[in-house]
């Protein structure tokens, strides 16, 4: 749930009544879920390479997974990569929720980036997990480069999270705006949260002196 909580609220808290979300995996609806808590949210959709996800997902997430056959939910079985390529649609927040981490010497997946900004709105954001700075810190140098030759501002932001590799997740918050990244209203104390609550959303975008070192060698 801190993923799911993390890589969702945060970057609507920037996005004043998002009405239309694209999420690139989450077969197993936990990001589903959160952003459902959204009444301003008119559609939902919902790219998965693979339906068997969802199957597993109504086994072992069914509190999650109740949220596929609402109406405004949309979902469609391919890749993230071939439904961008496609994609006519204007998104106000899209989120990530799917693994593209690999070699540090492989940067081959980094343009489905710009591909997905052009699917934003106006003001959209978008969310993406990055890799960890301790494990991987030439992954991180060169993801955050290239995000920073995108027309988007960017912040990094992180959560605790003890099941990941050194307990700590890292997130990028990119939004399609010429203006200083400010989030809109922090509701957060309306959701029924587990994790995140509004003193967690100011203290999550503190970043260790070693990560910014890393930031500005990018």
């Amino acid at each position: 749930f801190v993923y799911h909580e993390m890589l969702t609220h945060i970057p609507l808290t920037f996005q004043k009544n998002a009405r239309k979300v694209l999420i690139l995996g989450g077969g197993d609806g936990g990001v589903l879920g959160q952003v459902m808590h959204y009444s301003s949210i008119q559609k939902i959709d919902i790219v998965e390479r693979n339906p068997l996800t969802l199957e597993i997902g109504k086994v072992f997430f069914e509190k999650a997974n109740q949220w596929f056959g609402n109406p405004k939910v949309h979902t469609y079985f391919t890749t993230a990569e071939e439904y961008l390529k496609i994609c006519k649609e204007q998104y106000d927040c899209i989120l990530f929720d799917l693994t593209l981490f690999k070699a540090e010497t492989d940067d081959s997946y980094l343009p489905i980036y710009q591909t997905a900004i052009d699917c934003l709105t106006p003001n959209g954001v978008m969310a993406i997990a990055i890799e960890n700075y301790l494990l991987k810190p030439l992954a991180v140098q060169k993801r955050w480069q290239f995000l920073q030759s995108l027309e988007v501002k960017t912040k990094i932001y992180s959560a605790s999270w003890i099941s990941y590799p050194s307990g700590v997740i890292y997130f990028a918050l990119l939004q399609k705006t010429k203006n200083t990244l400010l989030p809109a209203t922090i509701h957060l104390e309306y959701f029924p949260l587990k994790y995140l609550n509004t003193a967690i959303f100011h203290a999550c975008f503190a970043l260790p002196n070693t990560l910014q070192n890393l930031l500005k060698g990018a």
